[in-house]
C-alpha cells in the first residue's frame, strides 16, 4: 500500500509537467490494487525489467524493457561447479527464492542469501521460506522440548540417547552446542559451554518420558563439578571442554558466582529424580529414584495449598522407600512405582 501511495504521487506530479519522464517499474504488476491506479496512468511511459513482467498490465505504455540496467553479456555463464550458489535480490514470490533453495539442496551445494524481505511479502517469508530453513545445529535446545512434554515418546528416546553422545556430554554435563559443530567453542559463553540450569531443565523432561538412569547421570555430573567451585554453589556456567582424570571443570572466567538460575536448578534437578509434581492438593511422586552417593533426602515444610508436609525419602538397593514424617491440613500423596 505504501509503494503503491508512493508511485501514486510520482505519476501525478509528473505527468503536470511537459518535461519527458520514464518510470521503470521493478516489482510485480500481478496485484488487483495496482489495475485502478495504473488505469489512471495509461499513457504514462513505463519501462519494464523483463517482458514477462509486462503480462498482466500489456496495455500500458511500455517503452522498452531494460534488464535492471545491466548489459544482457555483463555476466557469462561458467559450466565449471563453483563452491556455491547465490541468490541475490528480494525475498518475494515472483523472485523464487524457494526453487533457489530447492536447487541447491538437489545439487548439495551451500547457497548464500542476500535478500531484504519486504513488508508486503513479510508472511510470504514466514510462511513459505522460513520453514525451509529449519536449525540443522546440534544445540541443548532441543531438550527444553522434553521439559515441556510437545514431542513423542519416540522422538524423547533420540534426544535421550544423543545428549549423552561423546559430542553432547562432556563428563560434567551436556554442552549448549554440539563439539561436531562448527560454531562450537568450549570457551563461548553461548556456544559450547554447560549451563548447569539448562541441565536441570533437560534432566526434567528426561524424567517425564521416564529416563530416570539419564536424569540421574546428569545429576551426578553436575554434582561431582560442584565440587571443585567454592562452598559447592554451582556457577551461572562452566567452558565445555570434555572431563580429564584429576581435574575438574574449567571456569567461565565471568561467570555469575553465585547464580539464581544455577541455584535453582538443584531443586529441580532433585524434583526430577523424585518425580515430584503437583496438582490441587495433591502430591504425586511418579517413579521416584536416587543416585548412589545420595542415600537420602528430607523436604520439610512442603506446601500444598493450605496444607504442608515432611518427606523423607531412602534409597534402598534401586528402590526408594517415602515416608511421610508430618503432615498437616488436606494433603493427599500418591506414589507410583
Amino acid at each position: 500500500m505504501e509503494a503503491q501511495k508512493g508511485l501514486f504521487l510520482i505519476l501525478q506530479i509528473a505527468t503536470r509537467y511537459s518535461t519527458p519522464f520514464v518510470t521503470t517499474l521493478h516489482g510485480r504488476l500481478d496485484l488487483p490494487e495496482y489495475v485502478p491506479l495504473f488505469k489512471e496512468f495509461k499513457d504514462a511511459p513505463f519501462v519494464s525489467i523483463s517482458n514477462a513482467q509486462r503480462k498482466p498490465l500489456a496495455w500500458l505504455n511500455w517503452q522498452a524493457t531494460v534488464y535492471h540496467g545491466l548489459p544482457e553479456d555483463l555476466h557469462k555463464f561458467y559450466p565449471e561447479q563453483g563452491k556455491y550458489l547465490a541468490f541475490l535480490g528480494r525475498i518475494s514470490p515472483e523472485k523464487r527464492p524457494d526453487r533457489a533453495i530447492k536447487i541447491a539442496e538437489k545439487f548439495g551445494m551451500p547457497l548464500k542469501i542476500a535478500a531484504k524481505v519486504d513488508k508486503a511479502d513479510e508472511d510470504y517469508f514466514k510462511e513459505v521460506i522460513k520453514p525451509m530453513f529449519p536449525c540443522k545445529v546440534k544445540t541443548s535446545n532441543a531438550g527444553h522440548l522434553l521439559f515441556s512434554e510437545v514431542i513423542t515418546p519416540a522422538r524423547a528416546k533420540i534426544l535421550s540417547s544423543l545428549f549423552f553422545e561423546k559430542h553432547f556430554f562432556s563428563g560434567w554435563g551436556i554442552r549448549t552446542v554440539s563439539s561436531l559443530e562448527k560454531r562450537y567453542n568450549p570457551l563461548s559463553y553461548h556456544n559450547g559451554s554447560i549451563w548447569p540450569h539448562d541441565n536441570a531443565i533437560i534432566a526434567y523432561g528426561l524424567s517425564l518420558y521416564g529416563f530416570k538412569n539419564e536424569t540421574i547421570r546428569i545429576l551426578k555430573s553436575l554434582f561431582e563439578a560442584s565440587t571443585f567451585f567454592k562452598l559447592h554453589r554451582i556457577p551461572e556456567l562452566f567452558c565445555g571442554f570434555s572431563r580429564r582424570a584429576n581435574e575438574g571443570p574449567t571456569h567461565y572466567p565471568v561467570a555469575c558466582h553465585p547464580q539464581a538460575w544455577a541455584a535453582g536448578s538443584v531443586f529441580l534437578l532433585i524434583q526430577a529424580c523424585l518425580g515430584l509434581f503437583f496438582e490441587e492438593n495433591n502430591i504425586y511422586l511418579k517413579h521416584p529414584v536416587l543416585p548412589k552417593f545420595l542415600e537420602e533426602v528430607w523436604i520439610h515444610n512442603l506446601k500444598v495449598k493450605d496444607g504442608k508436609v515432611d518427606l523423607y525419602f531412602k534409597k534402598y538397593g534401586d528402590d526408594v522407600i517415602v515416608h511421610v514424617i508430618h503432615k498437616e491440613g488436606d494433603v493427599r500423596i500418591f506414589i507410583e512405582k
